[in-house]
């Protein structure tokens, strides 16, 4: 099978290389994104409020050092994720508050709604950046139209879960005890982002695939 820059691969096509790229997507996902947020709920229950934001905090740190040892450059997901833990971590320990740090992930919701929506507007959609950590994209793919367009729907759809996501948590934390909270939350929240994913690997596809950048 020849495969040009231009095409896509379908997942049942990839080969050893492309499911390296994969796994090695799907593992910074979850040390860097899902680990933090079940450490400090469990933390937070098993111990107390402080040690449970200095832990968080420090595991985004050391993911950050760990990124930079394995790639030799700095990693702006792993430093993003670093910077906002904490700002959080600062906001929480200096106020002693629970409901300010639960919050604190709606300001960064909007951050990053303001994010993708501004970047897919000037061309550059920077959730297509995030997808090629999970997805092998080919160059000649990245620099086409139809994968602009592709990741600017995404992107819009992206931008208006998290807003609405931003809203949904500040109702909850505003009218919900602990841990009443931590289950309507995630009862809510994880159904939403999982038909976002689905959404984010379909619709780019199901473009891509009109447009005939995906191998047959």
């Amino acid at each position: 099978m020849t495969i040009r820059q231009s095409e896509l691969l379908e997942w049942y096509d990839f080969t050893q290389a492309e499911w390296t790229h994969v796994g090695r997507g799907a593992l910074d996902f979850g040390i860097g994104t899902l680990a933090p947020v079940g450490g400090f709920y469990l933390l937070y229950r098993a111990l107390n409020f402080q040690l449970a934001v200095f832990t968080v905090f420090g595991w985004a740190a050391a993911v950050f050092i760990w990124h930079v040892w394995r790639i030799r450059r700095v990693d702006v997901f792993s430093l993003t994720t670093m910077v906002l833990a904490g700002v959080k971590a600062t906001a929480g320990l200096v106020s002693d508050d629970v409901r300010l740090y639960l919050l604190w992930p709606s300001l960064e919701n909007i951050f990053y709604a303001t994010v993708f929506f501004g970047s897919a507007q000037l061309g550059r959609p920077l959730l297509a950046v995030y997808a090629q950590r999970l997805y092998p994209i080919p160059d000649g793919v990245r620099c086409s139209v139809a994968f602009r367009r592709a990741f600017f729907g995404a992107s819009v759809a992206w931008a208006a879960v998290s807003v609405v996501r931003a809203g949904l948590r500040v109702v909850l934390v505003s009218h919900l005890s602990f841990g009443t909270f931590l289950v309507v939350d995630s009862v809510i929240g994880w159904p939403m982002y999982a038909a976002l994913l689905w959404f984010t690997a379909w619709f780019p596809l199901r473009t891509l695939r009109q447009a005939g950048l995906v191998l047959p």
